[in-house]
């Protein structure tokens, strides 16, 4: 009965609904072949949800409709007699030697710092269940989709088949591991595999999936063309071509911590990162090349060269050597409630300026581009053009103590155009801050801002240290319009 049971699993992935292979049917004799069709259709019109599998019912129709040419009495079986064939079938084509398996694991690779992906065994990778995953034929239209087990495991029974199949991973159902986990929180593709060839071989340059700057898109229910818009694509696939054996190692990892595109909101976005951060909790977090305890922004934006992680087909995501992330009022940077380190001086390819400018001239109406609330103390601002926010560039809320912020151009992207923020670069409230440093990395360029460069104030303000800025002048320390009011007002 096995073989049988093999044709008709309910709820089990398939890749087809149809029936043996004609080889076999031809040995059944034309009765049993037009028998064997019609029992199938006939099963699977009446019982939605079984699914069933093989890749010859054309075959199997074909014999049916010569059949019934050869023989007008031909008459479909009863269910009744389903058993019967079932043996026959058993006995004529074991399902081992028409089917196999796909399997794979989709695993959070939360201590991710950067660089090329890593293994699930490298990364010492959380495995996530309920991760929905997908399987499509080779013109790419949809055939089933499993949920990953506990252990973060999905099988697909597929055919052998020398035209390879697509696995695609929904990137929104993938969960985090550590506490907080919401939905909502989206991660980013840092590693999978590619089993083209018949065997899974590891690919690390696609931190951010297919198109980093797109979402993931939601559900297939029909084709891989279907998910592809504008906006979306499907950013986590990869070919498995099945000749007969089982193909394992079909995997997926995720970090819940990069940014890879210059979108105002969405997954590998600022904002998102942000979102992430915010909810998740830290305890026992350590980013390989980071200081442990603290989530830190992992930043992989394409420039168009080969890096590790990183390919050349990647659009860039830089005009004139700086990525613009352009916040709007809709969705604009989050607060930084939880501690957090955003150094944009970890993207790769930065040499001494920045190369990540957020600008707020689509931000609207008072809006600030980094707050740091009581809740994110020992965060860190580093590296970035802050330019055109209709309040202040950077705030530090009172109780957000031990806050650095360092290396960043505060009302100018180092050219001859004024675009200050309206009112402070840097308003300070909390305690023992770092604003600047000893080396030129950690200066802050503060100028062209309506009001005071930075603005010290508040009871709680004490501790801190200024040192090492360029206050009213342009990064090349000779030019420079001051800012509206004093440089240092405290």
């Amino acid at each position: 009965m096995d073989a049988w049971r093999a044709l008709f699993v309910p709820g089990v992935p398939t890749v087809s609904r149809s029936c043996p292979s004609p080889s076999h049917e031809q040995v059944l004799g034309t009765h049993l072949a037009e028998s064997a069709a019609f029992a199938c259709d006939h099963l699977a019109r009446e019982a939605p949800g079984v699914a069933m599998r093989g890749d010859a019912a054309a075959g199997a129709n074909e014999l049916c409709a010569r059949g019934r040419g050869i023989h007008p009495r031909c008459r479909p079986i009863h269910r009744w007699m389903i058993p019967l064939l079932a043996e026959l079938l058993l006995v004529l084509a074991p399902a081992s030697s028409w089917a196999a398996r796909i399997t794979g694991t989709v695993f959070e690779d939360a201590n991710y710092g950067g660089g090329a992906g890593r293994s699930l065994a490298a990364a010492v990778g959380a495995a996530r269940p309920s991760v929905r995953v997908e399987l499509f034929d080779n013109d790419g239209d949809f055939l089933t989709s499993v949920l990953t087990n506990a252990s973060g495991l999905y099988t697909f029974n597929v055919a052998v088949n020398p035209a390879p199949y697509t696995v695609r991973v929904v990137n929104s159902t993938v969960t985090s591991a550590r506490t907080g986990s919401a939905p909502g929180l989206v991660a980013v593709q840092t590693y999978r595999t590619n089993a083209i060839s018949g065997t899974s071989l590891p690919v690390t340059d696609h931190v951010g999936g297919e198109v980093p700057e797109k979402l993931d898109a939601g559900n297939g229910a029909s084709s891989l063309a279907a998910l592809t818009t504008l906006s979306t694509a499907p950013q986590s696939i990869t070919g498995v071509t099945v000749s007969g054996a089982d193909i394992a190692g079909v995997d997926f990892g995720y970090s819940f911590n990069v940014v890879v595109n210059r979108n105002a909101s969405g997954q590998g976005s600022l904002r998102q990162f942000l979102l992430n951060a915010n909810a998740l909790g830290n305890a026992g977090l350590a980013q390989s090349g980071r200081t442990a305890g603290i989530d830190h922004a992992i930043f992989m934006l394409p420039d168009g060269t080969a890096r590790p992680g990183l390919n050349t087909s990647y659009v860039s995501a830089f005009a004139s050597g700086v990525a613009v992330i352009s916040p709007t009022a809709a969705s604009p940077i989050p607060t930084l409630t939880d501690p957090v380190v955003i150094d944009a001086q970890t993207q790769p390819g930065w040499a001494s300026a920045p190369l990540v400018r957020v600008d707020g001239a689509s931000a609207g109406g008072g809006a600030t581009a980094f707050t740091v609330a009581a809740g994110a103390l020992g965060s860190a601002l580093r590296g970035f053009m802050v330019t055109r926010f209709s309040a202040d560039a950077m705030v530090v809320q009172s109780g957000a103590n031990g806050v650095t912020i360092a290396g960043n151009w505060l009302g100018t992207n180092g050219g001859v155009t004024p675009l200050g923020n309206t009112n402070d670069g840097i308003q300070l409230f909390g305690a023992n801050a770092t604003v600047g440093g000893n080396s030129f990395v950690d200066r802050n360029v503060i100028v062209n801002n309506g009001n005071e460069g930075i603005n010290v104030s508040g009871a709680g303000a004490s501790g801190n240290v200024i040192r090492g800025n360029f206050i009213g002048l342009e990064p090349n320390g000779v030019g420079g319009a001051g800012n509206g009011d004093v440089g240092i007002a405290l």
